[in-house]
């Protein structure tokens, strides 16, 4: 049998804990505390330094409309009847260029190649801070769903 303070404990356990699945679930793929401390970062491959947040944020040239015409739905995901969200991480540039793209969360059946792709052939108008186009790195769920 549990006891008043155990069940207190356990109650207080159990908040914290979907507390944490609620606020795991709710940060933004591919933001980091250490990225966030200084707000840039140094991508291994580049020797730019890569913001994590900007006055105004990259956005798709033409929308997220334009984005999901590049979009192929793989042929293996369709007979598969595979659904769901990919998220891609990726830096844009100054010019507004993609540039390292990565699968941060991929639902198979060529999804995530297909999304890297699509990123990969549209254009970006590049984040600007303090007037001036910077390099910041973007994360961005695309969607796939049978009709």
């Amino acid at each position: 049998m549990i006891s008043n303070q155990e069940n207190t404990i356990m109650g207080k356990f159990g908040y914290y804990f979907i507390s944490a699945i609620i606020l795991f679930l709710l940060v933004p793929a591919g933001t980091s505390h250490a990225l966030e401390a200084g707000n840039i970062a140094s991508l291994s491959n580049t020797d730019q330094e890569v913001r994590v947040y900007a006055d105004q944020m990259p956005e798709i040239v033409g929308g997220i409309e334009e984005l999901y015409q590049h979009v192929t739905y793989p042929a293996s995901a369709r007979r598969s009847r595979i659904e769901g969200r990919v998220v891609i991480r990726f830096v844009v540039d100054e010019q507004g260029n993609v540039l390292n793209p990565e699968i941060l969360r991929d639902i198979g059946g060529g999804c995530g190649e297909a999304a890297i792709e699509a990123i990969q052939s549209v254009q970006f108008n590049p984040g600007i801070h303090n007037g001036e186009p910077v390099p910041v790195l973007y994360s961005l769920p695309v969607t796939f769903r049978l009709q």
